[in-house]
């Protein structure tokens, strides 16, 4: 975490800033503004076209008396932070698009920023030699219960989503109601999560001074220095030490989620920058999710259902990489055109459409089966269409795919017709 002045301005250009007063840019409850922090909310103004709005639990008096010798404005609200109703006066969409919060406590200005979706800027409170020791002690838990929170943001809850794949063997085997075997697939899902969630760690940690140049990847948590080193090497040991107990007890896992690991780290540190390598080694590695969930099981993975995998993974990775395209801070961007990922895009596409048929008719031998098909080329008819006529862009497919209306409305239909065929009807 960084103190108030050690900001650096990149990470608010472009934004609106709501900002803190105590413990902030001034000690509790004074009024003697530093020359630094001063000249920091000069540059941030810069930065932002001037558009600071003071924010404070303290008397409002103090609060406008403030802005005035800033230059700046402030919040006129009789709520308290976290308070939603204190930004009663603002629009909720225009929070979420051009606003940023800058504060000290988690509890109060972090809190309020989670409500309405905007990023939070975690500053370092600022405390005096004289402060009590239960006031710090309260500024400790406050910034562990803050780092915890934008700890959870950086192993990414949303991407595990992903791993449901590990339990996809399960569900087409038909012993999706074996308690034994769910439990071997749970503890499967629970290590690739961890794993996973060390991997974004050091994705993060290793792109941090890129992800600074990304319109949305500057909030991420160690783009925005939320996270002590102190803390993040103690909460990222505690992980590893809950991914060794997992192996533990499912060990025959071991050798795939080794192999995960190592491609990943490949991926970080070489081949995401080389062009059609990295959409290549990304969509391997769903498949391996794939086998570990097989493995763990010991269930029979058909050849079929991972090609199947590979290509709509490889499907979704090309129409990520279109929609970065409108923001190319990856390095590999430059080696990409709009027309080259668009051939790619129709190409996995087209594949991927195929494998599922030939799995369809070769290998589940199944009416139903084939019927589903028809539900598949929808589905991929209707992303790809997405992508290419610019509606939609897919920077995020794990957002993307529950959140778009039709999407949701075929996978769903997808899934409930396997239900009917793999565990009700012999069709």
């Amino acid at each position: 975490m960084k103190y108030f002045k050690d900001i650096e301005n990149r990470i608010v250009e472009g934004k609106k800033i709501i900002l803190d007063i105590d413990g902030t840019f001034l000690f509790d409850k004074h009024d003697i503004l530093s020359d630094e922090n001063e000249a920091k909310i000069q540059e941030l103004r810069s930065a932002n076209s001037g558009q600071i709005y003071l924010l404070s639990n303290g008397a409002k008096s103090r609060t406008k008396g403030m802005s005035e010798i800033l230059n700046v404005s402030y919040v006129d609200t009789y709520y308290l932070k976290p308070n939603r109703k204190t930004l009663l006066s603002f629009q909720r969409d225009e929070l979420k698009k051009d606003y940023i919060v800058i504060g000290d406590k988690f509890l109060t200005d972090g809190l309020l920023a989670l409500q309405y979706s905007m990023p939070f800027v975690h500053v370092k409170s600022m405390q005096r030699s004289e402060d009590g020791l239960i006031g710090k002690f309260v500024f400790w838990i406050d910034d562990v219960i803050g780092q915890t929170a934008d700890f959870l943001k950086l192993i990414r809850p949303k991407q595990w989503i992903k791993n449901v794949l590990v339990v996809l063997p399960v569900f087409f085997a038909g012993q999706f109601f074996d308690l034994d075997i769910i439990i071997s697939a749970a503890l499967a899902f629970c290590a690739f999560t961890l794993a996973a969630s060390l991997i974004y760690i050091v994705n993060d940690y290793v792109d941090k001074e890129n992800d600074k140049l990304h319109h949305k990847k500057r909030y991420r948590p160690l783009a925005l220095s939320n996270i002590g080193t102190g803390f993040l090497i103690a909460a990222t040991t505690i992980l590893v030490l809950l991914l060794i107990s997992v192996l533990f007890i499912i060990p025959k896992i071991i050798p795939l989620l080794v192999l995960y690991i190592f491609l990943n780290l490949l991926y970080t540190f070489k081949f995401k920058h080389i062009p059609v390598y990295d959409v290549i080694l990304v969509s391997f590695m769903y498949v391996l999710r794939i086998l570990v969930g097989g493995v763990a099981t010991a269930i029979y993975i058909s050849p079929w259902l991972s090609i199947c995998v590979f290509f709509a993974a490889l499907f979704l990775t090309c129409g990520k990489r279109l929609g970065e395209l409108y923001n190319p801070t990856r390095k590999v961007m430059k080696y990409y055109s709009r027309e080259s990922l668009n051939a790619l895009l129709v190409a996995s596409g087209s594949l991927a459409m195929a494998a599922y048929t030939l799995y369809a008719i070769t290998v589940v031998k199944s009416e139903l089966a084939i019927y589903s098909c028809i539900i598949i080329v929808c589905l991929f008819f209707v992303i790809i269409n997405d992508v290419l006529f610019g509606s939609k862009k897919i920077e995020s497919p794990e957002t993307y795919l529950l959140t778009n209306r039709k999407v949701v409305f075929l996978i769903g239909a997808w899934f409930i017709l396997e239900i009917f065929r793999i565990y009700i009807s012999n069709i």
